[in-house]
């Protein structure tokens, strides 16, 4: 991971979920790099990653999100190359009631400058009743 990192930063990027014609700013290459960053060292993530990939991530359709009552807000970026468009769309579908932000460009991280997302959910916020 570490040589990956290093030497093929361009490649892990893109297994990060951020499209490879994804424009990025300098911010953005800094928001890139401490996320790179925070996968290390990559040998405490390697159970998670294994449970993602073999167990969570198979087991997430049978969820039944049909079910779920509190105010849901789904944001997705349909060039996200790490959980598919489609995947969003079903989610927001199957919950009752959510709520929708779909953005054309910003990957997985959702790197860019998107003004719509914190107004969103600010004003998803402040229509949620306060947990008592």
């Amino acid at each position: 991971m570490w040589t990956a990192r290093t030497y093929a930063a361009r490649s892990i990027s893109s297994l990060m979920g951020v499209p490879p014609d994804l424009p990025l700013s300098g911010d953005d290459h800094a928001r890139l790099g401490e996320e790179l960053d925070s996968i290390f060292p990559a040998a405490r993530r390697a159970r998670g990653c294994l449970f993602d990939a073999f167990i969570g991530n198979k087991a997430i359709n049978a969820i039944p999100v049909e079910d779920v009552r509190a105010p849901t807000l789904v944001i997705h970026f349909r060039d996200d190359t790490g959980a598919p468009f489609a995947g969003a769309q079903t989610l927001a579908h199957r919950i009752p009631n959510a709520q929708t932000l779909f953005l054309d460009h910003g990957g997985h991280l959702g790197l860019g400058a998107y003004p719509e997302v914190p107004a969103t959910l600010r004003a998803f916020l402040d229509k949620v009743p306060p947990v008592r």
